[in-house]
């Protein structure tokens, strides 16, 4: 397992996931989870990786089990791709606006290796995206509230 590159496991399961036509969608659901776990053992921050899988994972797992996987991702790779995947298969307002203010507070955090721009950037679109889910779903004053508060 040494030999092989992060990079390569993800193709790979991909390869899977498409190319498994002798077997079930779920085997080959499976195959291509088993194939990313293995490399997230090895790999435990790599954000790519974790994306792939939560987004596989979400299709498999019952919710609880997708949350549970969600929280040790951002736990191990507390990365903004990971954190989004996470949003994404997060499906309620509540959840979805819990991970945004989750997220917003992770980007305040000075322990990032991101340039400036791009933190402030990606500050921008998470309280955007939060603001936007309010009033998507008629909760105009929550958004205005949330344009208020000082970042």
């Amino acid at each position: 397992m040494a030999d092989i590159t992060v990079p390569l496991l993800v193709q790979l399961s991909s390869s899977i996931a498409l190319f498994c036509v002798c077997s079930s969608v779920a085997e080959c659901l499976d195959a291509a989870l088993n194939t990313l776990s293995r490399a997230l053992e090895d790999n435990r921050e790599d954000t790519e990786v974790w994306c792939h899988y939560l987004t596989l994972f979400s299709r498999r797992g019952s919710r609880e089990e997708v949350q549970e996987m969600c929280e040790m991702a951002v736990e191990h790779a507390p990365h903004y791709d990971v954190w989004w995947t996470y949003m994404s298969v997060e499906s309620g307002f509540e959840g979805k606006d819990y991970l945004c203010g989750r997220l917003v507070s992770h980007l305040l955090e000075a322990s990032h290796d991101v340039r400036s721009d791009v933190q402030s950037f990606q500050l921008l679109e998470s309280v955007l995206f939060r603001v936007q889910l309010s009033v998507f779903t008629g909760r105009q004053h929550s958004a205005l509230s949330i344009l208020k508060v000082p970042v």
